[in-house]
């Protein structure tokens, strides 16, 4: 198993992206929750990062918008968590603050003694909404700003079906 330093997972985050492939254009429904995804790609890496997009029908501050990173060789890892409120049980309850918004970290100890789970999570007054949520997303992640332009209609975003 590969050993992962913060600064290379921190890289993986910042590092320039391009779409690779859009996100549908219709939801999709399942248990509870609209969902959908898309695909980023960078030239700094030769694996592709799968973006999942997930908002609770009946909260819709219940939401996540996460980055993953599939390496060509590696297994697939979580990178960052963009959260909404939602209620969850946690046996560390003092360092996951999911009564509010907050951002979910990897970080390289937890990753390299064998979890994966994005566990850490720091409070965040940067959004307070999905339709916020998405544009800070897309800048913490570094999507090219013609990229931006060009996939996300964020007028179009913020009308999607709530219903």
């Amino acid at each position: 198993m590969r050993i992962w330093t913060q600064d290379e997972l921190d890289q993986l985050i910042s590092c320039s992206k391009q779409v690779a492939q859009p996100m549908r254009k219709q939801w999709r429904a399942e248990r509870g929750n609209r969902k959908n995804e898309f695909i980023l790609k960078s030239d700094s890496y030769e694996g592709v990062f799968p973006v999942y997009l997930r908002i609770n029908d009946k909260f819709n501050e219940n939401f996540s918008i996460g980055l993953d990173y599939q390496s060509p060789t590696e297994p697939r890892i979580h990178l960052l968590r963009c959260n909404g409120m939602h209620e969850h049980i946690n046996k560390f309850p003092e360092l996951v603050p999911h009564c509010t918004f907050h951002v979910h970290k990897v970080k390289a100890d937890a990753l390299n003694e064998g979890n994966g789970e994005l566990n850490f999570a720091e409070i965040t007054k940067e959004y307070a909404a999905y339709a916020e949520a998405l544009p800070h997303f897309l800048n913490i992640v570094n999507v090219m700003k013609s990229e931006i332009s060009k996939y996300f209609s964020f007028q179009s975003q913020l009308d999607f079906e709530l219903n």
